[in-house]
């Protein structure tokens, strides 16, 4: 088991964790079956308690995902202004406007064949992005996470809310996400095709050469951060971007389904979260700025007991 002083040294680093918010409406409470890991936040007062929560254990920020997403072919909904996730980001900005709010920037929850791009189309994509960037930056959103793997996105992002801001997010791009099945808990769960194949757009299974390529040129290009996903299978990977590129900042997402692996097996030991304390600590050995992870509240709140 790790011990005390471990808990003690990750528990100052409570800044590394940013934490996966689920929002949804409040008459989707008790409708649907969740993965037990999932924080899920029904309603606005929900949203307020979890930016409580994350403020008081000094998390890194709360990365938001809509949850009961309406489905079309053209992600219409993510552009809706009194939507799920626009009101939230005002909601936090207004209760707890210091604490930094990340808006995944994607349309797979939104589209019906559950897909990163629009028809297939990168520039219609990447259009479209840029519109539902807009409207998170003014309900408030501090961070922009884009994820639908298209080249160069995150430099176009920059030059543009420079010029329609006058200022730049943070931002944290899901550039070296490989195409893997370690995220079937999230896509079940957002009513998305368990077996999409995304294998044209992201990174093939090993291509590390190709990940590291990716994360330089994001990076030259405007990211502030590059995460790394799924984050536990490609540890290694961090490390070398570590050491190849030196000054730039690298992170590690967790994913869902590497999330629900670690809980089986822990469950079948009988140590919980043994597992996940452990690699966790070696990814911020290994030099993540930052890890998302769904338990990043229950992690932390765990790893202060001993400060």
């Amino acid at each position: 088991m790790p011990s005390e002083e471990s808990d003690r040294n990750l528990s100052l680093n409570a800044d590394h964790f940013l934490w996966p918010v689920f929002v949804a409406r409040e008459t989707l409470r008790n409708t649907s079956t969740l993965p037990p890991f999932f924080s899920i936040a029904y309603g606005m007062d929900d949203v307020i308690g979890a930016a409580h929560r994350a403020t008081t254990l000094g998390l890194g920020g709360l990365v938001l995902y809509e949850l009961g997403c309406e489905k079309s072919s053209n992600a219409a909904s993510s552009l809706d202004p009194e939507g799920i996730i626009p009101e939230a980001l005002r909601t936090i900005s207004e209760h707890y406007p210091d604490l930094l709010t990340v808006s995944d920037l994607c349309v797979c929850q939104y589209t019906v064949d559950s897909h990163c791009r629009i028809n297939g189309d990168c520039q219609q994509t990447s259009d479209h992005l840029l519109k539902q960037a807009a409207l998170y930056l003014n309900s408030g959103a501090k961070a922009l996470m884009p994820s639908a793997m298209i080249p160069h996105f995150s430099k176009t992002l920059r030059e543009w809310s420079l010029t329609e801001f006058g200022a730049a997010p943070v931002i944290i791009s899901q550039t070296a996400k490989f195409a893997s099945p370690l995220y079937s808990p999230f896509r079940s769960s957002e009513a998305m095709r368990p077996q999409v194949d995304k294998h044209e757009y992201q990174i093939a299974q090993y291509d590390t050469d190709l990940a590291l390529t990716l994360l330089s040129d994001e990076q030259s290009g405007g990211a502030d951060l590059a995460l790394i996903k799924p984050g536990i299978a490609y540890s290694d990977l961090l490390r070398t971007a570590v050491q190849s590129f030196p000054g730039q900042q690298f992170g590690a997402f967790i994913t869902s389904g590497e999330h629900q692996l670690l809980i089986e097996l822990e469950a079948k030991i009988g140590a919980p979260n043994f597992l996940l304390k452990s690699t966790i600590s070696s990814l911020i050995t290994q030099g993540a700025r930052y890890i998302v992870t769904y338990q990043a509240d229950k992690l932390v709140e765990e790893f202060q007991k001993f400060s």
